[in-house]
């Protein structure tokens, strides 16, 4: 009987021993293993560039001046066009305007020209449009405005005044400083922020001012600027 239970013992230890081995075994396989949950998260990116891309949604359209001008009594004509531009650049645009011609206002079927304006200080427009006065040359000058105020529309410094000069101060007044046209590229716009809604405006006057007998004689005849406008993402 002693001998039955011994055995009995025995086996029951072998068993549990075996069983030991086991969940051992199965601790290192698991240490060994990711460990698989309930839950699991994985994140990553999603990644698109936009290219920078600016359009005239409004182009310049042509301008025929309003009134006429005697060529021996003389007087003053206006006209005026505006340009939409739209730029998604988040550092903006900036907006030239230049003319094909050295002397911009050339008549059609004559040699015959209308003086660029010539403003007090070269390349600094005026505070007004003046000319001279009997016996000298009719000129041809333009001025610029953009629709918001100076600080977000980057109209550029020439074209700001202090109430009595161009070129200096803060204020964008209406229509007030003039230049002369010129081939060379004339800085009007240099805005540092992308346009909103459907863009930002500048708006164009132009102006022919002739004296009384002119000199040089300006020739019957219809005279044409040529013009240029180019917008570039800064």
């Amino acid at each position: 009987m002693r001998n039955a239970q011994s055995y009995l013992q025995n086996v029951y230890a072998s068993a549990f021993f075996a069983l030991l081995l086991i969940f051992a075994s199965m601790l290192v396989i698991s240490g060994a293993e990711p460990i698989i949950s309930r839950a699991a998260t994985d994140e990553f990116l999603i990644t698109q560039t936009i290219g920078d891309e600016i359009s005239f949604s409004v182009a310049a359209s042509d301008v025929t001046m309003v009134s006429s001008i005697g060529g021996l009594t003389g007087g003053y004509a206006t006209g005026t066009t505006y340009v939409l531009v739209r730029s998604n650049s988040s550092t903006g645009y900036t907006l030239d305007l230049s003319f094909s011609n050295t002397v911009a206002m050339q008549g059609n079927t004559t040699s015959s020209y209308i003086n660029n304006y010539t403003p007090t200080t070269p390349g600094t427009p005026d505070y007004g449009f003046t000319i001279g006065g009997t016996g000298t040359p009719g000129e041809f000058g333009y001025t610029a405005m953009a629709s918001d105020t100076p600080a977000t529309s980057g109209i550029d410094q020439s074209f700001l005044n202090n109430g009595a000069a161009c070129g200096t101060g803060s204020t964008q007044t209406d229509f007030a400083c003039w230049i002369n046209p010129s081939t060379t590229n004339e800085r009007i716009i240099s805005r540092t922020t992308a346009t909103t809604g459907s863009g930002a405006t500048t708006t164009f006057m132009f102006k022919i001012g002739i004296p009384p007998n002119p000199s040089p004689v300006i020739e019957t005849d219809t005279y044409t600027a040529t013009a240029t406008l180019t917008a570039v993402n800064q």
